[in-house]
Order: C-alpha cells, then sequence, then structure tokens
C-alpha cells in the first residue's frame, strides 16, 4: 500500500474510531471484522440485563403465596416465590395435623364405648353379687364369685377411663396445633443470604451476600451449569 494509501486509511479509520468512541446508547460501527457496538451502548446494555435480573429478583422475593407472580421462570425452570414455599409446607403440615386429629377422634371414640361397656358390667357384678349374698344355700360361693368380677370388671373400667382421658386430652393438643399451624400468616419475609452458596439441584437458584455492596445470584441450569451475576448494591 502507497504512503498516500495508508495516510487516506488513516484519516477514514480515525473517523471510524471516532464515530464508534463517541456513538450513542444505541448506536453500532460496522467495521471490516463486524458489528461493534459502541461504548455507550455496551453500558446501556449491561445496565439493561443487570436491571432486568434485580426486577426478576424482586419479583420472586416479593411474590405471593398463591396466584399470579407466586412463581417466577429462571432458566427455563419456575421457581416458587418464599410466601409460596412456605403456604405449600403449612398446607402439608396442616393435612398431616387433620388426619392424625381424625384418627384421635376415632380412637376416642372406640374408649368411650369400651368404657360405657365396662361399666355395665360392673353393674351387673354388683347386681349378680348383691342377688347372692341372698341365696341362703350358695351364699358364700356365689358371693366370692361375684365380688371377683366385680373387681375385674372395675379395674377394666378404671383402665377404659384412664384411655379415655388420654385420648380427649391427645384431641385437644391436636386441635391446639392444627389451629396454631392453619392461623399461621406470612408476612414480608426476609432472606439471609450466606457469604458462600452453590445451588445443589438443576434448577435451583441460591443468593450470596459477597460484600456490603455485592449480590451474586447463582443458578444451576437444566444442564448442570451453575452460573452467577453480580449486583452491585448501593
Amino acid at each position: 500500500m502507497s504512503l498516500t494509501n495508508k495516510v487516506v486509511q488513516f484519516d477514514a479509520d480515525s473517523d471510524l474510531v471516532n464515530a464508534w468512541v463517541h456513538g450513542g446508547v444505541t448506536d453500532s460501527i460496522t467495521t471490516d471484522s463486524g458489528t461493534v457496538a459502541s461504548p455507550a451502548k455496551l453500558i446501556a446494555d449491561n445496565e439493561a440485563e443487570i436491571q432486568a435480573v434485580i426486577n426478576m429478583t424482586n419479583a420472586w422475593a416479593n411474590g405471593p403465596a398463591t396466584g399470579t407472580g407466586s412463581t417466577v421462570t429462571l432458566g427455563g425452570a419456575a421457581i416458587a416465590s418464599p410466601a409460596k414455599v412456605i403456604s405449600d409446607q403449612n398446607a402439608v403440615i396442616n393435612a398431616g395435623a387433620t388426619s392424625v386429629l381424625a384418627l384421635s377422634t376415632a380412637q376416642a371414640g372406640i374408649a368411650t364405648t369400651q368404657a360405657g361397656i365396662a361399666t355395665t358390667k360392673a353393674s351387673e357384678a354388683a347386681t349378680a353379687a348383691s342377688t347372692a349374698s341372698t341365696q341362703a344355700t350358695t351364699a358364700t360361693t356365689q358371693a366370692g364369685i361375684a365380688t371377683t368380677k366385680a373387681g375385674e370388671a372395675a379395674s377394666s373400667a378404671t383402665a377404659a377411663a384412664a384411655s379415655a382421658t388420654s385420648a380427649n386430652s391427645a384431641i385437644v393438643a391436636e386441635r391446639t396445633t392444627a389451629a396454631t399451624l392453619t392461623n399461621k400468616t406470612l408476612t414480608s419475609p426476609v432472606i439471609n443470604p450466606a457469604a458462600s452458596s452453590t445451588p445443589a439441584a438443576n434448577g435451583n437458584m441460591t443468593f450470596e451476600l459477597t460484600s456490603d455492596t455485592s449480590l451474586t445470584l447463582k443458578v444451576k441450569g437444566s444442564d448442570g451449569v451453575v452460573r452467577s451475576s453480580v449486583l452491585t448494591l448501593s
């Protein structure tokens, strides 16, 4: 290339570099190697990506327990909000408590029935003992048998009554537990990120409080690769 051509090329390149350096937030410069975004555009695009991550994080952290916004899609996977995770766990716990309460109620009913039977038997045994005591010929033998039966029946009645009392106490305790779980209300959730955290399974997302001015978001994709983004805090 002649000197004249070199000078011309240098002048053209200088104009091209000037246009690239001073390009706006939407400008890109065409070079021999392809299209190159201006510094302003590179910065604007990067800020837009960061803001999108921040918006998604806020939507996830403040999402409701049910309905629209209770899950966000990240890396192709639906991730439940903290409120939804807690709500779903409460539903599982309440379902278990209801099942236990129903079982305790059934057991209490059986125990009450057994107590009634035992009481009836005790009454019958007492009647037999009273009748036996009035009989002349076999009064002593029949009275002894009746007294033994009455003692056995009374023991059964005592055991059944104790079982009924225990079952009723269990019902009260289970009802109290179920009421406590049902009345749980999720208010403003607080997240305390660890200084270091790595997603364990595909689709998991973690936060790291890297420093007072930096928050790192990590997501393990369906391909098993952990990708991260650092958010600057101000």
